[in-house]
């Protein structure tokens, strides 16, 4: 299309011809541009300089018309898409925009358990100031000694505040997570940083990375996901190994073939040797 655009331009206005007429040397322009040289008493084609007479015939000329008319059309569509395009792009992919969402809610989460946390530590020291300073009540860990300045890791706070089996390691004094927590962070770190891309070593870390997220979410089903994880992980496996067996057996099967068909010949060619030497004799 662009290698006709010169052919469709009118050499006056310089756009698309538009009504285009021919004059009688056979170049042709818009039909308002012609009126406007005959207005300022301009009677010659501007491109071979051959002049005319005020009345001198001019003609439509209809199937450059309907070329011109074609090439405008299709130009304002070509137009029309790039514009809708650029205006539908999104700035944000849907992946992006989850991963945003999702952190936005964990960071919720993490600061309203914070809250939580400091609220039950005050209240009890109003209540117990003397006798019960550090002590909070948890209906997960009724007697459990808390004090928020221990609790800087955010992980820690949140397998505090939602698992049961949070530990204070007495030797070191220094705070532990749960056994759950501790083999689904390990075990998601270790999958990605120390394997490659194997397929039932992606979805056991992608389950174990959901079952992570289900529990800074509050949702206390993370031990149902961890049996569906272990569970998908077998099926792979034995899915698997079912996939290499019954390809061992097919290949098994296609050497029997071949060794099969091979003796069948060597025994047809030798049984035709023999009743050829014996037609012989």
């Amino acid at each position: 299309m662009d290698s006709v655009l010169p052919e469709l331009t009118c050499l006056v206005c310089l756009e698309i011809l538009n009504d285009p007429h021919q004059f009688p040397c056979g170049h042709s322009y818009c039909l308002p541009c012609i009126h406007s040289m005959r207005h300022h008493n301009n009677y010659s084609c501007p491109e071979c300089r051959r002049e005319f007479t005020d009345n001198s015939d001019i003609v439509r000329n209809y199937r450059l018309a309907n070329i011109a008319n074609t090439f405008r059309k299709h130009q304002q569509r070509t137009e029309g898409k790039t514009v809708t395009g650029a205006s539908e792009t999104p700035g944000v992919s849907w992946l992006q925009l989850m991963i945003i969402l999702l952190t936005i809610i964990a960071l919720l989460k993490m600061y309203s358990l914070w809250k939580i946390a400091d609220e039950d530590y005050q209240m009890q020291l109003e209540i117990h100031p003397s006798d019960l300073p550090n002590q909070v009540w948890s209906p997960l860990q009724p007697h459990t000694t808390f004090s928020p300045e221990q609790y800087k890791t955010p992980f820690l706070l949140l397998c505090y505040t939602v698992c049961v089996g949070f530990r204070e390691n007495e030797n070191n004094k220094r705070m532990e997570a749960c056994l759950g927590c501790s083999i689904i962070l390990s075990l998601f770190l270790f999958k990605v940083t120390q394997h490659g891309l194997f397929l039932p070593r992606v979805i056991w870390t992608l389950v174990s990375l959901l079952s992570l997220l289900l529990q800074i979410l509050w949702l206390p089903l993370w031990v149902l996901w961890w049996f569906a994880s272990t569970l998908l992980w077998l099926i792979c496996l034995c899915v698997e190994f079912i996939m290499s067996c019954l390809l061992q057996v097919f290949a098994w099967l296609c050497n029997a073939t071949y060794f099969i068909f091979n003796v069948l010949v060597c025994v047809c060619g030798i049984v035709y040797i023999l009743n050829l030497e014996g037609r012989l004799t």
